[in-house]
């Protein structure tokens, strides 16, 4: 395993984990000289990301997003999914909607794979968007949130989960605030913000051997696990005795906790 240094990190209620020092659709375009970005809106229902656009495909249908395009997903049972199947795999602005929110769903199974991108996740009104990523079979994700300029991003759930041969991470360039539970099963979780507060408990979960499930705090100044409000998380917790692995790193990128 790699040696890194380690810097200062605040965390509390650490429990039975391993710790690791080792340093409806609508849609509103502008044109132009310049493309920008298109807003696109769903309420209802189940849909596929920028992954069946063309002919018989209204272009308000989030079918026909492009790479960078926003999405604001505002209904409580409304899902956008993400696939190995979709031709873009990139939002620029990720919301949830005034009166509501519902679910973002990455997904890569049979060996796909998916690069999954977001440059920013905003909550507007009272209730923030699901964020689930699960792979199945020996399919891969990895999710970036943030891009450069580390922009935040707050969710309602955060589930990471990979099956026995697939791989997910999910790696938060900003700050990430997540206000009900995050769940972490054979993934890896890589903070990268300095100020990252969780209302939930965080379970860290290997299904497998070897230690599979990685909370990875990995950014380039000191990093502080907090509450959300008046409401603070339970703690770090292992699903089972000896499970999960907590990593502190000196902000390198390109190094791999596995």
């Amino acid at each position: 395993m790699p040696r890194f240094s380690s810097k200062k990190s605040l965390l509390s209620g650490v429990s039975a984990v391993v710790l690791a020092t080792t340093v409806g659709v609508s849609a509103v375009g502008v044109s132009g000289a310049l493309a920008q970005a298109v807003e696109y809106t769903h309420n209802s229902g189940h849909v596929l990301w920028g992954g069946l656009g063309g002919d018989g495909i209204s272009l308000t249908d989030v079918r026909n997003a492009n790479p960078g395009d926003h999405l604001t997903i505002g209904g409580e049972f409304a899902t956008v999914q993400i696939n190995d199947r979709s031709d873009n795999q990139s939002i620029g602005i990720l919301k949830s909607g005034a009166r509501g929110a519902g679910e973002l769903f990455l997904v890569a199974n049979n060996g796909g794979s998916v690069g999954a991108t977001i440059g920013k996740i905003i909550k507007r009104g009272n209730r923030a968007i699901v964020l689930t990523v699960i792979s199945g079979g020996t399919g891969t994700i990895s999710l970036t949130v943030g891009g450069r300029a580390g922009e935040s991003a707050t969710v309602s759930r955060l589930r990471l989960s990979a099956l026995a041969g697939s791989e997910v991470s999910a790696t938060f360039n900003g700050d990430l605030t997540v206000e009900d539970t995050t769940e972490i099963t054979d993934a890896t979780l890589t903070l990268k913000g300095a100020e990252n507060k969780f209302a939930g408990d965080m379970t860290l979960d290997d299904q497998g051997t070897g230690g599979r499930a990685y909370f990875v705090l990995s950014g380039s100044r000191d990093q502080t696990i907090g509450r959300v409000g008046s409401v603070g998380t339970q703690g770090i917790k292992a699903a089972d005795d000896g499970e999960g692995t907590i990593q502190v790193l000196n902000g390198r990128d390109g190094q791999s906790p596995r």
